[in-house]
C-alpha cells in the first residue's frame, strides 16, 4: 500500500481506503467519519489520483441522463415510508 498522510498518522485516509473496499457512496463516507463531504471529495479524489482507490459512478441514470424509473420508484417509496 501507498504512504498515506492527511493529519501526520494517515487515519482519516486509512478508514477512507478500508471503506471503499466495497461500493460506498461519498456522502455514507462522510457521515460515518463525521467529516464534512467537501472535505471528503477532496480526499477521495486525491487517493484516486494515487492509485489507492477506484472512482466509479452510480448506474442509476439512463441514457438521456435522467434517472432511471426504478431509482425514481425507490425514491418514492422511501418518501411514502416518511409519512
Amino acid at each position: 500500500m501507498q504512504d498515506l498522510d492527511l493529519d501526520g498518522d494517515g487515519t482519516d485516509e486509512l478508514l477512507i481506503v478500508e471503506l471503499c473496499e466495497r461500493s460506498v457512496a461519498l456522502a455514507e463516507i462522510a457521515a460515518i467519519l463525521r467529516i464534512p463531504i467537501g472535505v471528503i471529495r477532496f480526499l477521495v479524489s486525491d487517493l484516486a489520483e494515487r492509485g489507492v482507490v477506484h472512482i466509479g459512478h452510480p448506474d442509476d441514470h439512463d441514457d438521456g441522463g435522467g434517472p432511471k424509473f426504478a431509482t425514481m420508484e425507490r425514491v418514492l417509496e422511501g418518501l411514502r415510508a416518511l409519512e
